[in-house]
């Protein structure tokens, strides 16, 4: 809705989203070196940095949602499965500097974190207005006549609470394709989560000499061998005429292979080697998700609407994950020596 502004459709939200994180940013650094100081973790405190923290979270989003509707914006069809194969690298890969950032240099010191995530914030800013600048004008840069440049309806179309409750409905009848391809992925979440629990298996299971560090390596391995599959899997499927269901079929069944012969592992190297092989198949499964649920807006022109509907999925998904699992894992879990009484046993 945001038609009028001089900046575009979308830059807008990301100059509102890099502005407030980064108060919200410099506050949670401020609490914490508070936190840590001589007055300790008075409730003030507690209550700024868990208040930081939650508008963080939002403006986080507010941001990359925005930055997602520049996919269905500015690519071409014949190209999406190669620009999502591009988008899917860039996240693995991020994710493993900041593995290898943090523990190597900013884990010595946790408010070196914050002082990334501000440099990061603001590098990524710029980067994004340059790339989009004179490819998301609106028709009227200029706005509406009449009224003040802050004046919020200069610049967008009306909006009331029913429009705001609708935006979250996607309909499995009129939007069945968009709305199956949200379902999936919050079930996807829901079970790559389960990793969270690696820690503990590797732990009382194959009895890791160091647990953490081994978490570590297989989580960087997996995420390098998903980057090396994003961008070959995301071209294959444009070369295919933008074929993206027989990808997700092989993903899907490559990682359900892969964890269940997790149960039969006992030792760090042959998780390892499922790790490489699990992560090249999420690698693929990332990059079509998105190019699924982008080939199936219900409405183009509502795109960071609908696929702010569709990243939900991965939230809720991640969310339930480990209150399902771990409610299992208390209830079933047993490596056949451990009781749940042992100090020290991550699993029962």
């Amino acid at each position: 809705r945001c038609s009028r502004h001089p900046l575009g459709r979308r830059r807008p939200f990301v100059l509102v989203s890099t502005v407030s994180g980064l108060v919200c940013l410099c506050s949670m650094m401020a609490a914490s070196a508070r936190g840590n100081g001589e007055s300790g973790w008075d409730l003030p405190v507690m209550w700024l940095y868990g208040w930081a923290f939650f508008f963080y979270m939002i403006a986080l989003n507010v941001g990359y949602f925005a930055v997602m509707g520049f996919l269905p914006d500015l690519v071409v069809t014949s190209q999406m499965g190669l620009a999502n194969g591009l988008q899917a690298m860039h996240m693995v890969t991020g994710s493993v500097f900041s593995l290898v950032m943090f523990s190597t240099v900013l884990g010595r010191d946790v408010h070196n974190v914050y002082v990334l995530y501000v440099v990061m914030s603001v590098v990524v800013a710029i980067v994004i207005f340059q790339a989009a600048a004179g490819l998301d004008l609106p028709p009227n840069p200029l706005g509406k006549s009449g009224g003040r440049w802050w004046h919020v309806d200069r610049y967008f179309e009306p909006i009331t609470w029913f429009d705001v409750k609708d935006s979250y409905w996607i309909s499995p009848t009129e939007h069945r394709d968009f709305f199956f391809v949200t379902l999936s992925r919050t079930f996807y979440y829901m079970g790559v989560s389960a990793q969270v629990f690696f820690l503990y298996f590797l732990k009382d299971v194959i009895r890791a000499d160091d647990p953490a560090a081994a978490e570590s390596l297989l989580s960087i391995m997996g995420q390098l061998a998903g980057a090396a599959t994003c961008i070959p899997v995301g071209s294959l499927s444009d070369l295919h005429g933008s074929r993206r269901k027989p990808y997700v079929y092989a993903s899907c069944v490559v990682l359900t292979a892969g964890y269940f012969a997790v149960i039969f592992c006992n030792s760090v190297p042959q998780m390892l080697l499922l790790s490489v092989f699990c992560g090249a198949a999420n690698g693929a499964y990332l990059t079509m998700d998105t190019s699924l649920a982008i080939d199936t807006l219900p409405d183009p022109d509502s795109a960071a609407r609908f696929l702010g509907v569709w990243g939900i999925g991965s939230f809720v998904g991640t969310a339930l994950g480990p209150v399902v699992g771990g409610a299992l894992l208390y209830l079933l879990g047993n490596n056949g020596e451990n009781s749940m009484d042992d100090e020290g046993t991550y699993s029962r």
